[in-house]
């Protein structure tokens, strides 16, 4: 029974062991199993993880590549504008390099001018000086001269009377030359005196200078009668303020293709002036500004200063630094005019339109004296004769009939003047002569005699000024 017992209990655990063999031969093939999905798994894992990276490399890096782009186009647009700038500072130097030259070689050139100046007035100062002695010994010859004559005239009274007594007008005459031959050359004497003692010792020229820029652009550009300013300046000297206006068409009074140029001044200021634009140098011309004269009440102009050809013809190519046009005005004196001065009153060069003077004896008239306005150039053409002094382009005051014959001018016809004309000696009219002037106006021309004895001061100036 034991025995038995024992194999039971043996076959048991043999069993046992043989279904433990069977379950570990499960577990392994499970395992193994297993092993082959974890690699499976593993590989795909693998395969997908791969493949992530590939397409987040690809977005990133596409990302970056536009964000690149676009930065480097801005740098390209700031490098740009950094170019330009630069070029345009450059410029800036450059032209500002070239204004210091300028203004250097000007001031060089008004330095040997200065000195030359200088060395000339006191040449000019010196041979003054010995020119006022000269004189001084002369006014006293001529003294000592007349002294000798007039003691030599008492201690001959008799030879005197028997020479002049049968002429007594001789004798007169001559008594009033010798008292105007002695109060002439003491009169001289002071008038050089004083025009020594008022010498300076250099007359200064002042000049100013303002750049036009791009002329051909404006040529093209502005209409007739539009100007470019310049900056007003306030260091003139005998001027408060000036102002220039080029007009590069020209004003609406100026001929066709010419330009012109325009001088603001204070009022009531006589003024002498020259320009120089590019090459073209005019003047120096004297004008007196007026605010209540109609012909210069918005300023100096000189209508016709030159062609606009021969600016063009100066620039010589079509560089922008050469087509800048330099423009100078110089003002050699200035200074205000005074109220009844009739120098300064009729030394503009269309004083001839004020009203009239009379010409014996220098009084202002009533009349108006300006220019008689034609419909049209024939008319004028037909009542004129071929011989008469109209201008083509400036309508002349003297009126004519169908017949050709001349009009009497308001001056003539007026009262005052033909009342002068009857009671004054002829000696007065003799002395002046009226002639039709090819601008609105009265000319009065200088004869051969007769001019230092009018009898009236006015009258001795408006015959000695010539017009043109």
């Amino acid at each position: 029974q034991l025995r038995e017992h024992y194999e039971e209990v043996i076959a048991s655990h043999v069993r046992k062991i043989e279904e433990l063999r069977k379950g570990n031969s499960k577990l392994r093939e499970k395992l193994k199993e297993r092993e082959e999905d974890l690699s499976s798994l593993t590989g795909q894992l693998a395969n997908k993880l791969s493949a992530s990276e590939k397409d987040i490399a690809k977005r990133v890096k596409g990302e970056l590549d536009e964000k690149l782009k676009a930065y480097e186009a801005k740098v390209a647009e700031k490098e740009k504008e950094f170019k330009a700038q630069l070029k345009q500072k450059g410029q800036q130097i450059v032209a500002q390099q070239r204004e210091i030259s300028d203004v250097r070689r000007e001031l060089e050139k008004t330095r040997e001018d200065l000195r030359s100046s200088e060395a000339l007035v006191k040449e000019h100062l010196q041979t003054i000086s010995e020119q006022n002695a000269r004189i001084d010994e002369l006014i006293a010859e001529c003294e000592r001269l007349m002294k000798e004559g007039v003691a030599h005239a008492a201690l001959c009274p008799t030879t005197l009377e028997e020479t002049m007594g049968e002429n007594p007008s001789r004798r007169q005459s001559l008594r009033v030359s010798r008292s105007s031959s002695r109060r002439a050359s003491v009169e001289s004497a002071a008038t050089r005196r004083s025009s020594v003692a008022s010498v300076k010792p250099f007359e200064q020229r002042f000049r100013f200078t303002f750049t036009v820029p791009n002329i051909s652009d404006k040529i093209e550009r502005y209409q007739k009668g539009r100007p470019y300013l310049s900056e007003e300046v306030n260091d003139i000297t005998g001027l408060e303020f000036a102002q220039v206006e080029f007009f590069p068409r020209g004003d609406i009074t100026s001929r066709d293709g010419w330009c012109a140029i325009k001088l603001r001044v204070p009022n009531r200021t006589k003024v002498r002036w020259s320009v120089t634009i590019s090459r073209q140098q005019k003047g120096p011309r004297v004008d007196v500004f007026e605010e209540s004269l109609w012909w210069c009440r918005y300023g100096l102009l000189w209508a016709n200063f030159c062609p606009v050809s021969a600016l063009l013809s100066e620039g010589g190519n079509n560089d922008d630094s050469n087509d800048d046009l330099l423009v100078t005005v110089e003002v050699h004196s200035a200074r205000v005019i005074e109220d009844g001065d009739i120098s300064d009153a009729e030394s503009t060069a269309s004083s001839g339109s004020a009203p009239g003077r009379c010409l014996a004896c220098g009084k202002e008239l009533a009349c108006d004296w300006r220019p008689v306005m034609e419909d049209a150039a024939g008319q004028r053409s037909r009542a004129s004769p071929s011989g008469s002094p109209h201008h083509s382009r400036s309508p002349s005051p003297v009126r004519y009939d169908a017949r050709g014959r001349r009009l009497p001018s308001p001056i003539e016809t007026d009262p005052h003047s033909r009342y002068c004309q009857q009671h004054l000696p002829r000696a007065v009219h003799s002395a002046i002569d009226v002639r039709p002037r090819t601008t609105a106006g009265v000319g009065i021309r200088r004869l051969s005699s007769g001019v230092d004895h009018l009898p009236f001061p006015a009258a001795k100036s408006l015959a000695w000024r010539e017009y043109s």
